[in-house]
């Protein structure tokens, strides 16, 4: 009796020392297990975690709030206001190549049409109601399960490359933001 009773504590020794991490890497090769951790911990990636980033639908929500109320009959931004607000959209840049590609060509047209001429759009009702529904296509786009998908191939090569951890979380938020995940 005395030697089952010293396994089973063994036993439950060693599962409480595991994490659900460990339990998903058990049996794999030690690089794959690292891989395993640290995506792991990349999902686990609280928001706050990576400072002075917009995340791309961030982003977004941002510029399609003020088209919102541009069009509801507010005074549109500054021109200052708009070149910061064209930068922050300029930060889609920063996605990954898997979600770049999944994204093209509604992508390169925002880039390159409302993106590159957010600074005037705002000139008149026109403009803003084109920059307004291009954001919004690009959202659904971002949205799509596709995407998601493509959101997750760009974390796994980050971090089978060896990719910065800040890289790396950041990439984590975007598949958060990708599968619809609620905002902070």
């Amino acid at each position: 009796m005395d030697e089952e009773d010293n396994e089973r504590r063994d036993d439950e020794e060693q599962s409480e020392a595991t994490s659900p991490g460990d339990e998903i890497a058990s049996g794999l090769a030690p690089e794959v297990a690292a891989h395993a951790a640290l995506l792991d911990e990349y999902l686990r990636t609280d928001v706050d975690a990576v400072v002075h980033v917009l995340r791309p639908l961030a982003a977004l929500r941002e510029v399609g709030a003020v088209c919102e109320s541009v069009r509801g009959g507010r005074e549109p931004p500054q021109p200052h206001d708009r070149r910061s607000l064209r930068a922050d959209a300029q930060l889609l840049s920063r996605i990954g190549d898997e979600l770049k590609h999944e994204l093209q060509p509604t992508l390169h047209d925002y880039f390159h049409g409302e993106v590159a001429d957010l600074v005037e759009l705002f000139e008149d009702r026109g403009g803003v109601v084109r920059l307004l529904n291009a954001t919004k296509v690009l959202i659904d786009r971002f949205r799509r399960p596709a995407s998601s998908q493509a959101a997750w191939r760009d974390l796994l090569a980050d971090v089978r490359r060896g990719a910065e951890p800040e890289l790396s979380r950041l990439r984590a938020l975007q598949l958060r933001e990708a599968r619809g995940e609620p905002r902070p």
